[in-house]
């Protein structure tokens, strides 16, 4: 245990870390449900504006890290 960390195998990590994490994925109870209860073909969609500079023009680093176009990114921008 005197190497934690070996660059030859940094690689090897970073290639079978997505299949890792997906793996750990199947295990949750949500994995099997459905994300949308209507088929992507039958949705509307309509265009959002994102805001993504403060109102002193530089970049909200203080704002959590979520995923784009997400519902509490849409909270975040109403707030504003």
């Amino acid at each position: 245990m005197d190497v934690m960390y070996i660059s030859d195998e940094e690689n090897l990590w970073l290639a079978n870390s997505a299949y890792l994490i997906l793996q750990v994925s199947t295990q949750s109870s949500d994995f099997n449900r459905k994300i949308f209860d209507e088929p992507l073909q039958e949705c509307q969609f309509a265009p959002l504006h994102l805001n993504c500079f403060s109102q002193s023009g530089a970049h909200n680093r203080s704002q959590p890290m979520t995923p784009l176009f997400s519902q509490v990114d849409q909270m975040i921008q109403a707030s504003q």
